[in-house]
């Protein structure tokens, strides 16, 4: 018998589970990401399990939120590189009960439309695809991973190796330090400098020591100091057949020595040694990003966005899927400039502010 409801607290596990063992399931899918965004943000959960019996069959995590112009938002998932469902093949009448019941959410919220995020197992669902509205995005960046000698030696450009090797003659140290003194001390305060260096509106402290706090060794911080100067981190998760990479922080002045090169080395070197099979580098958007992505032996793989229409907005000729103000990219360029510019007592108050108004 099939059965479609809101998540129950007692299938947490069962969800948990689903996600881990599914080849394209990621951290941004997991119970310990919704009680991240629940805790930091506030926002309202709506995750969706589709099941056989007591089979899970398809899931769908959903976040909704209004901002503070009143503008509803519904979106899978917030904040994060990948969302959107996660199923076994689904036979036209399963795929129809699961669309259904999202309609009646989107319906009942009142909200234009759901966005998904890069989902990467919609595109083989045919009985699901064929209701949303495809956006080309991004790129994205995957690296499938062999054992690190044999990555180093035949894999990784020449070029990688010799900044590699030049910061171990520098003198650099890359150790894997995840606790809540390394995000407060060392991490969070570069982090906050290289947001403000970007353009970009910071997270808070609490988001991050959140992740922390329920991911647990699934989070993975690699900082490379200079002595006792912490010059550059890497952060990311490791969960199921997936190592991915969430942010990069670094100061300028360091740079000569390639810290940055050190950490992708030692976190990519970890990720083998520990037996899993991708690395995820995360989006692609500039050329010169493009073009350092693949030097690591990474294939560029096409991402797109998915809109699932309100009926409302289905019968007006629906709405463009553009997003934010931040999203349009004249402003988005002017927004940057002059964010960079603020004090960083300022961007770190009103970063979060920002950022859980927008959700991204």
């Amino acid at each position: 018998m099939i059965k479609i409801e809101l998540l129950q607290p007692q299938d947490e596990k069962l969800w948990d589970e689903f996600v881990v063992n599914h080849p394209d399931g990621r951290f941004s899918q997991t119970i310990a990401y919704k009680k991240v965004l629940e805790k930091t943000y506030d926002y309202t959960a709506k995750y969706i399990v589709l099941k056989k019996g007591e089979q899970i069959l398809s899931i769908l995590p959903i976040f909704y939120w209004k901002n503070i112009f009143g503008m509803k938002n519904l979106v899978s998932m917030p904040f994060a590189d990948y969302g959107g469902i996660l199923t076994e093949d689904l036979n036209k009448p399963e795929a129809d009960i699961l669309i259904n019941f999202v309609k009646e959410i989107i319906d009942g919220l009142k909200v234009p439309f759901l966005k998904i995020n890069a989902d990467i197992d919609l595109d083989k669902q045919n009985h699901l695809l064929n209701y949303f509205v495809k956006k080309k995005n991004d790129q994205r960046a995957v690296l499938t991973l062999s054992p690190a000698k044999i990555m180093w030696e035949n894999i990784l450009d020449r070029s990688v190796r010799k900044c590699v090797n030049m910061a171990y003659r520098e003198g650099l140290k890359c150790e894997t330090e995840t606790s809540p003194d390394s995000i407060s001390n060392h991490f969070y305060p570069l982090y906050l400098k290289t947001m403000k260096r970007f353009g970009t509106p910071p997270h808070s402290l609490l988001y991050f020591q959140n992740k922390l706090k329920y991911f647990n060794d699934k989070m993975k911080l690699f900082l490379v100091k200079d002595k006792n100067i912490t010059v550059a981190a890497l952060l990311g998760f490791a969960m199921g057949e997936t190592a991915q990479i969430t942010k990069t922080a670094s100061d300028l002045k360091y740079w000569h020595k390639r810290p940055n090169d050190l950490a992708h080395w030692e976190f990519i070197k970890w990720a083998a040694d520990n037996n899993f099979k991708r690395f995820d580098f995360g989006p692609v958007r500039y050329e010169n990003q493009a073009q350092y992505k693949v030097k690591w032996g990474a294939e560029l793989l096409d991402n797109y966005s998915y809109y699932l229409f309100s009926q409302e907005e289905k019968k007006a000729g629906g709405v463009k899927p553009g997003g934010s103000l931040l999203e349009v990219k004249s402003f988005k360029k002017c927004f940057s400039k002059i964010w960079s510019y603020l004090p960083i007592s300022i961007t770190e108050n009103f970063g979060p502010f920002i950022r859980r108004n927008i959700g991204r």
